[in-house]
């Protein structure tokens, strides 16, 4: 079994873990200290439910970042993100569903070297569900919620698509990146958007953005166990 994460009240661990990466990354970026670019692709590239993270479809084959996944292999993380194009690079973060809800547990950094800090990925609402988060912003030098909402607005539009989700900042009620599904696509599965940068804004951070982007994956895989698991009892 692979060390267990634990929660920690220090955040040391982690801004060491990504201040190392994004001072040796090369990619095309939001600036020159981001490992992320603005906007990007979310593809899957064969029937496995592995997926890759990519400027474009023509450029899915060599992805700047791995997404392995395991839901039905309890030794293994159910997401693991990996910092290159397999998933023999440096992992970033992993996602846990946890308990009988199921509530992934997003880990930042890597439990290989021991424990590191998780946080929660939890739902509110019945017909107007909400995916919500909570994460301490060095630079703000608070903790912050997060809340990830569907959306057929203008931040969603702009992605070339018509439905998807936004994430909202509440403290200041921004919307700081956004998500459009993709319908009917052979390999990509939606487009992602930061928004956190820009009239000023210096950015919430790469930590930041890996939580991002895994609180997506997870809710997104939740949805896909979800059709597997009606699909199953339709057939039965």
């Amino acid at each position: 079994m692979y060390a267990q994460p634990v929660y920690m009240s220090t955040f040391s661990y982690r801004t060491s873990t990504f201040s190392t990466l994004t001072s040796t990354s090369s990619s095309s970026s939001l600036s020159d200290k981001s490992i992320f670019p603005q906007t990007f692709g979310i593809y899957q590239p064969s029937s496995k439910p592995h997926l890759v993270l990519a400027h474009s479809s023509k450029s899915s084959s060599d992805p700047f970042f791995y997404i392995s996944i395991h839901s039905s292999f309890r030794s293994k993380p159910d997401i693991t993100l990996h910092h290159g194009r397999s998933k023999a690079a440096h992992p970033l973060a992993s996602a846990e569903f946890k308990g009988w809800s199921s509530t992934p547990h997003i880990t930042l950094g890597s439990t290989r070297y021991g424990a590191a800090p998780t946080e929660a990925l939890k739902t509110e609402g019945f017909f107007h569900r909400l995916h919500y988060f909570s994460l301490y912003l060095e630079g703000e030098g608070r903790r912050e919620r997060f809340e990830w909402k569907s959306s057929c607005g203008p931040e969603v539009r702009a992605l070339g698509h018509s439905t998807g989700m936004k994430l909202v900042r509440v403290q200041t009620r921004e919307v700081v990146a956004a998500y459009a599904d993709v319908s009917f696509a052979l390999y990509k599965r939606g487009k992602m958007a930061f928004l956190d940068r820009g009239n000023g804004r210096e950015g919430l951070g790469d930590e930041w953005r890996v939580m991002v982007i895994m609180t997506l994956l997870a809710i997104l895989e939740q949805r896909r166990i979800a059709a597997s698991t009606n699909a199953a009892t339709i057939v039965v």
